[in-house]
């Protein structure tokens, strides 16, 4: 009003998390015995945790970030932070704050990853970010070709095998960076050009036409191994690469007369 503006609505926006305090009053000097009215504000950020729900072997890690939904955007925000601490159930694992990784236990178990706000003050109630946490034994592996998610391949043509790890109630378990999944393949019928650390993703190519097998193993976690080891199977056929003769050929464009080539290619 000072300003020349009236209304009996105001928009404010909150610049740092923690209690406040509204207060409105009448300016006009003739209302000084009204009261003003005083209202409670908590200001809070709209954080999200990521991931919001994860599926982890015994002693799996998973490190954490966090984002945050402003101005109909989504921010990044550095994890750890020294605004928020990450808080678990000793019975679901441990977080390391300076990290923000969290270590699952040794057993199943399941709970909620929080992400508390350290401005907000002890008996003020605030929806506090979480994000699932299960601890389960794995059930089965699942061997998957990329790209063509085929199992029939060429000689020479570059392939992944991926290995996906489900629980009992089918749900696909973090590939952890410290998960031991060994990946046996037949070197004389094809070459390893690259694998990931936890043996999830491994890239082959074919050197020569075979039916081969290829047998995933998954020992546990570097921490934690499994009372016994977990196997998949998938038979790879390698096929000879196919090529046409010539492979490559020019003809003219005659726009007037239309002129039909027949050419003739040999496989």
């Amino acid at each position: 009003e000072s300003g020349g503006d009236q209304g009996n609505k105001v928009l404010l926006e909150g610049v740092k998390t923690g209690s406040a305090r509204v207060s409105v009053r009448l300016e006009e000097g003739q209302y000084t015995s009204v009261p003003p009215a005083t209202e409670p504000l908590l200001v809070v950020a709209n954080l999200f945790l990521i991931p919001p729900s994860a599926y982890l072997l015994p002693c799996a890690t998973l490190a954490y970030s966090a984002q945050q939904f402003r101005g109909n955007r989504l921010l990044p925000v550095s994890l750890p932070s020294p605004h928020h601490r990450l808080e678990l159930p000793a019975e679901v694992g441990v977080v390391d704050g300076t990290t923000a990784t969290l270590t699952a236990s040794k057993e199943p178990a399941e709970g909620h990853l929080q992400l508390v706000d350290q401005n907000v003050g002890p008996g003020e109630e605030v929806k506090t970010p979480s994000a699932e946490v299960h601890v389960v034994l794995p059930h089965r592996l699942e061997l998957s070709l990329l790209p063509h998610k085929s199992w029939s391949v060429t000689v020479g043509m570059e392939v992944a095998v991926l290995v996906e790890v489900f629980d009992i109630a089918g749900n696909k378990i973090h590939a952890s960076e410290d998960l031991v999944i060994n990946l046996k393949t037949d070197p004389a019928h094809l070459t390893v050009k690259s694998s990931l650390t936890n043996g999830t993703l491994t890239t082959l190519t074919p050197t020569m036409p075979a039916a081969t097998t290829l047998t995933a193993t998954l020992v546990g976690t570097k921490a934690c191994s499994l009372g016994t080891p977990l196997t998949a199977s998938a038979v790879l056929e390698i096929h000879p690469a196919l090529s046409l003769e010539p492979p490559l050929t020019f003809l003219p464009w005659d726009p007037v007369t239309s002129t039909v080539y027949s050419v003739k290619h040999l496989l």
